[in-house]
């Protein structure tokens, strides 16, 4: 919340991309500070003890969780790298301000669902393809609604969110 106050204010006063940083900067600062000030008031400081021998189950239950997450990371922007050889600077801009709007909008559905889920997912045995199955359906189910929608109301989010410069991802944002 500070980190993306200070960018707002920092991009207010600057009006350029430092300004945000800087402002980015100084936000996640301020914020670090407060949140260590408040947690030490009212908790002790805390005490880390690594022990390799009970690390090694939890690095191994969250091996194929954390592979899935680099995995998505790199084939998330892979698409506008290899584009880039072929399209003007300005179409890459439209296609990557499209591209992450809708990354970001389908994932605020489907990462909470799969952190709920991955705990009951490692617990399942017997259960682990129908519950698979059921986490696949309701995946499908909001990408595909999510889809129609922004797929019949492609220009007035363009308008309401990026302004009129950017009407031409419309088509993009329709794929």
């Amino acid at each position: 919340l500070f980190a993306t106050s200070g960018s707002l204010i920092g991009f207010y006063f600057i009006r350029t991309l430092t300004g945000l940083f800087l402002g980015n900067l100084f936000g996640a600062v301020l914020s670090l500070f407060l949140e260590w000030s408040i947690a030490l008031k009212f908790f002790t400081w805390p005490k880390l003890v690594f022990r390799l021998k009970s690390l090694l189950p939890l690095i191994k239950q969250g091996l194929p969780l954390s592979l899935a997450a680099a995995t998505a990371l790199i084939t998330a922007r892979l698409d506008t790298l290899m584009i880039g050889k072929f399209l003007t600077a300005q179409e890459i801009g439209w296609y990557a301000a499209v591209q992450i709007l809708i990354f970001s909008a389908i994932q605020l559905l489907n990462v909470p669902l799969m952190v709920a889920a991955y705990p009951a997912l490692s617990q399942a045995r017997k259960s682990l393809t129908h519950l698979t199955l059921k986490l696949i359906l309701a995946i499908l189910v909001w990408t595909s609604l999510f889809t129609v929608f922004t797929w019949a109301f492609s220009r007035p989010i363009i308008l309401l969110i990026f302004g009129p410069d950017y009407l031409p991802a419309t088509s993009t944002l329709k794929l």
